[in-house]
């Protein structure tokens, strides 16, 4: 490849990473709000299924996510993603009857899986992957940090009812369909195709050559497996520590608050931090060292 050409891509990669970035601030703010259960009166049980609606859309999103970019490139990947946020966002300021707004979750979190998978493979494909991982999903752990304090503060200090948070987000989701579109508006379907193809040459194979003949096809199961159960975790505990705090331990419900928030920063730091370290001390050590400090 000429190096000007060379260059010119990279400075476009870097362009379509700060969208990344902006988007990664967006998607955390779908994390459920402890107010859901006074406003609709239901129970605990009833109540679970915003938390589990994301996951219908997400894995809905994985099924079709190849399909999508195969058919619709980048761009068309940045759009579905943006407006199944708005339309979301938009349904749940509405304060609609239950069953709608469990759709409208999970509905987010077909946006959410949809863009997750393929911002995560086009910022894998970048240099210095590692690092520009951990600062994407750092940024959604920020996104996490940032949004229990100001809904919050709406719903705690202002007396603003839940949805009015959402209100906020249809602002954002708007702003995300702006900037992903025009960051990525070149990154046709052809053009996706044209890169696949050409990074893969001879050696490609089917999916299901990928996912259960090759050798490392092992590895990729194991770590799916392994993310379902800490993603599911990770979610689980950041929605519903607040109505912990407040149920069991009888905090405050701006305190309470405040926790999800010192969870979400945690994260947030690890993430960050962790892309640096990693590639200098080995996957291996920082897998065991992560996965043995927690308990101990």
């Amino acid at each position: 490849m000429p190096l000007r050409k060379k260059e010119k891509k990279k400075r476009k990669d870097k362009k379509k990473q700060i969208k990344n970035e902006i988007k990664q601030r967006i998607e955390p703010a779908t994390d459920a709000q402890p107010q859901l259960q006074e406003y609709y009166r239901l129970s605990y049980i009833v109540i679970s299924l915003v938390f589990l609606s994301p996951f219908a859309g997400y894995t809905v999103a994985a099924v079709l996510n190849n399909t999508f970019h195969t058919r619709l490139g980048r761009r068309g990947v940045a759009l579905v993603a943006s407006c199944s946020h708005l339309a979301a966002y938009i349904v749940i300021a509405a304060h609609p009857p239950y069953p709608v707004l469990v759709v409208a979750f999970a509905l987010a979190g077909f946006g959410n899986g949809i863009a997750d998978a393929g911002w995560n493979a086009f910022v894998g494909n970048l240099d210095r992957a590692n690092e520009l991982l951990g600062v994407l999903h750092g940024l959604y752990g920020a996104g996490a940090v940032i949004s229990p304090l100001i809904a919050t503060t709406m719903i705690t200090k202002a007396g603003l009812p839940w949805y009015a948070f959402y209100y906020l987000m249809i602002g954002l989701a708007g702003l995300e369909i702006l900037v992903t579109g025009a960051g990525f508006w070149t990154a046709t379907a052809q053009e996706y195709r044209d890169s696949v193809a050409a990074s893969s040459g001879a050696s490609s194979g089917g999916l299901k050559e990928v996912l259960f003949k090759r050798p490392a096809a092992r590895v990729a199961w194991l770590c799916a497996l392994f993310l379902l159960g800490y993603v599911g975790i990770e979610v689980a505990l950041g929605g519903w520590i607040v109505e912990f705090m407040i149920q069991v331990r009888h905090g405050g419900a701006f305190e309470s608050g405040i926790t999800a928030t010192g969870f979400w920063l945690g994260l947030t730091i690890g993430r960050f931090v962790l892309g640096f370290i990693t590639p200098r001390i080995g996957e291996k050590l920082a897998i065991m060292v992560c996965v043995d400090l927690p308990p101990a």
